[in-house]
């Protein structure tokens, strides 16, 4: 049989016929995806279209809260920021947290000054980059910040970041190694402090640098407040013209101290841990106008000794142990100062009952308010404390009691209830008892060093009777304190 081959493509009858067939097929799969693919573009783009369509419908919704004036926005911002802390620049806070909601919370959060003014800020976990970041929104706002570091490089950034913000430095805190305070120091570097009104230096750590003797801190017209902890042979010279308040948390000189305080005028409040021998020779005695409260400390010789105090209202004494010389030296303090004093804060940790009884006699009787304060004293030291406040010529002015220290017994508990029963009873010349709060810290908590279910009625009775009483027990091991009794009057 002959086979006739198509002289064009070489092929016979069958196999054109085959390859004929093969491209139909082929132009018809190419016709329906073609199709399919024009049937895509077009629901691509009606669902873009409709997507166009609901996002404009979508912006045009004004949220309640996004459609509050501006100026309303910032005070419920302002306060998200804890006036009576300093808040960390954490993610999870105000004011950063602020900024991670939407576009315009952002824009006013960060050009909002006043929520970026206050700062607590650890150099050695957070770079100094994000301070200068920080510190750039603050505006011209005052500045109160704490800053803390253990590293003295780091710490030197640190101080080179705020300096530049001096102008701003309304209330600065800062606790740095030793050699860092040197960038402070106004004789190797001059910067204006206008606005500063609180400044307190704390040391953490001495190292092996050589003492600096003396921190010149000067331009600083307005400073009234100034805290100071540091290491006796650290000297700080600061402006005390306008000073009302000094805290001093290091062994200071008595002569040393005198001196100090001839220099400022003003002072009202001072807190101080003086050193001295007993037998100190011609020191001027001191008087302090405006001075209303005094924390200090018993020891060979007293700060008391050579100062009078004509406005003094609150006293706070810390000491080792009472000697027979300290009520005498009270006694003739409160004499020369010729002063109202309202409220005295006694803290002991050995003392023997006659001696005490001679301190509590030389309290004056302008004294309403009381606290005395015993740690690792036995019971037998409260005792005595609680027997002699039950005499009628103690304290006779006596509204306000408070007692601190660590457990009690059952049977201390029972003094308590009769010396607040004895001093709720009216006597000529003697004030009533108004309130009683009782605050223990021990290590751990315990049932048995709480009062017994009796003593907790006749607690209870004393507070039916109008007296405010409070009992309230602290772990330090775990630092939840727990209120045993809170009972206002009835």
């Amino acid at each position: 049989m002959t086979t006739f081959l198509c002289p064009k493509c070489g092929l016979d009858r069958g196999q054109r016929q085959e390859v004929s067939s093969d491209n139909l097929s082929r132009d018809s799969h190419r016709l329906r995806l073609r199709t399919r693919l024009a049937e895509l573009d077009s629901l691509i783009a009606a669902l873009s279209a409709e997507r166009q369509t609901l996002q404009a419908e979508s912006d045009s919704i004004i949220y309640p809260v996004l459609s509050l004036p501006t100026e309303m926005t910032v005070e419920v911002f302002r306060r998200c920021v804890s006036p009576s802390s300093k808040p960390r620049p954490s993610p999870f806070h105000a004011p950063l947290i602020l900024g991670q909601i939407c576009r315009q919370w952002r824009q006013i959060a960060l050009h909002t000054p006043a929520l970026w003014q206050a700062l607590e800020f650890d150099g050695d976990l957070a770079s100094v980059e994000i301070l200068k970041l920080w510190l750039s929104r603050t505006g011209n706002s005052p500045l109160s910040y704490y800053l803390h570091s253990t590293t003295p490089s780091r710490a030197g950034a640190l101080i080179d970041a705020s300096i530049l913000h001096s102008h701003q430095w309304q209330d600065i805190s800062f606790g740095l190694p030793m050699s860092s305070f040197l960038e402070l120091d106004m004789r190797r570097r001059s910067f204006l402090l206008p606005i500063l009104w609180t400044i307190s230096f704390e040391i953490h750590q001495r190292g092996d640098e050589d003492a600096v003797e003396t921190i010149t801190i000067q331009n600083a017209p307005l400073l009234h407040e100034a805290h100071i902890s540091t290491f006796p042979d650290i000297k700080f010279d600061i402006p005390s013209q306008n000073l009302t308040s000094l805290v001093l948390q290091h062994s200071v000189d008595v002569v040393e101290c005198l001196a100090l305080l001839r220099k400022c005028p003003k002072l009202a409040h001072l807190v101080v841990l003086t050193t001295g021998s007993a037998s100190i020779q011609h020191i001027s005695p001191l008087t302090l106008d405006h001075m209303e409260s005094l924390s200090f400390n018993l020891g060979h010789t007293s700060i008391m000794d050579y100062l009078t105090l004509p406005l003094l209202r609150r006293l706070t004494i810390t000491t080792g142990a009472v000697k027979i010389q300290h009520p005498t030296s009270l006694l003739a303090f409160v004499h020369r100062s010729a002063c109202d004093l309202e409220f005295l804060s006694f803290s002991v940790t050995d003392s023997r009952s006659d001696t005490l009884r001679l301190w509590l006699r030389a309290v004056p009787d302008s004294v309403a308010a009381v606290e005395l304060v015993a740690w690792r004293l036995s019971h037998d030291w409260f005792g005595d404390c609680l027997a002699i406040l039950q005499l009628p010529d103690v304290l006779p002015g006596l509204k306000t009691l408070r007692l601190r220290g660590s457990k009690l017994s059952n049977r201390a508990y029972d003094d308590l209830v009769s010396v607040l029963r004895a001093r709720r009873e009216v006597l000529p010349g003697r004030a009533l008892l108004d309130s009683c709060t009782l605050n223990l810290e021990m290590y751990a908590f315990a049932e048995r060093y709480t009062p017994k279910l009796s003593t907790l009625t006749q607690f209870r009775e004393l507070a039916a009777a109008g007296m405010n009483i409070n009992l309230t027990i602290t772990g330090t091991s775990n630092p939840l304190t727990r209120t045993i009794l809170n009972l206002g009057a009835a």
